[in-house]
């Protein structure tokens, strides 16, 4: 399994996707530094505009550090609503791990050699998991790093470790929707269109999940809901991503079910 995941890493390294995502996140940090520069000012001088932020919002521009800035961020790229560039990116990684070596002939290639097929399988999800990791961990240092740049050193290791915490929980919405796109892949359909299937779900959900409440049931519930707030370690962060665990579980066995009844990769 260890040379699944490797492999695995040396593709998405190469990959123009890698590459595209890192200078989206660093262009979107940039673009944050200079959007909450104008907030704040609208804040502290109470301008208008400052009547529409909530109380929680305008309390932390007021103070706004490395660690606020993070905490803003996150809704900039992994907690945002409607769209996710995280989650799209998410999908077209999956699409590329399953169903591309699926219709290549790498996995059956990979099976013939001797492998067993769930054991290709759980290493292709191991390095989804990690893979997803590596993105939200990038994401969570750059904007730490910006943040302590352009607005101060956080205030106390509390914030610090608020973020962290937030960051983290991520993954498991995210790998929700990666074993939903593992699942679909273990059909015979064109990777295209299960792209397009992933891309169209997560958008639909997203929408869904801020403005009609579905984000209670929802396997990405939990990256919806810091559409009116400010991110922070609530209830409703943690059964979204209780939600989404239920979610991984049920797909994984199903998946290790599906592989091993029908002669998918043969």
């Amino acid at each position: 399994m260890n040379k699944i995941v490797k492999n695995e890493f040396r593709k998405f390294f190469k990959g123009k996707i890698f590459i595209f995502e890192i200078l989206l996140i660093v262009g979107l940090c940039l673009l944050g530094v200079t959007a909450y520069k104008d907030m704040v000012d609208i804040t502290v001088n109470n301008l208008p505009k400052a009547q529409t932020y909530s109380e929680a919002l305008k309390d932390t521009l007021r103070d706004l550090d490395g660690a606020g800035f993070a905490k803003l961020f996150l809704t900039d790229f992994i907690y945002k609503s409607y769209f996710s560039f995280f989650l799209i990116f998410i999908v077209i990684t999956a699409v590329n791990v399953f169903s591309d070596d699926r219709e290549s002939g790498n996995m059956k290639f990979t099976i013939l050699t001797g492998v067993e097929r769930n054991t290709v399988i759980i290493g292709k999800l191991v390095f989804m998991v990690c893979s997803i990791l590596l993105t939200v961990l990038f994401n969570l240092v750059l904007s730490l790093v910006v943040g302590t740049i352009f607005f101060g050193a956080p205030a106390s290791a509390e914030g610090v470790l608020e973020v962290v915490g937030i960051t983290l929980l991520a993954v498991i919405p995210a790998f929700a929707i990666t074993v939903f796109i593992a699942l679909l892949s273990q059909i015979k359909i064109s990777s295209k269109i299960i792209m397009a299937a992933g891309i169209v779900f997560t958008f639909i959900m997203g929408v869904l999940d801020t403005l009609a409440g579905t984000a209670r049931f929802s396997p990405i519930g939990s990256l919806s809901v810091f559409s009116e707030n400010v991110p922070a370690i609530n209830h409703q962060l943690l059964t979204g991503c209780v939600v989404s665990a239920v979610y991984i579980a049920v797909g994984v066995i199903a998946m290790v079910i599906v592989s091993s009844k029908y002669e998918y990769y043969e």
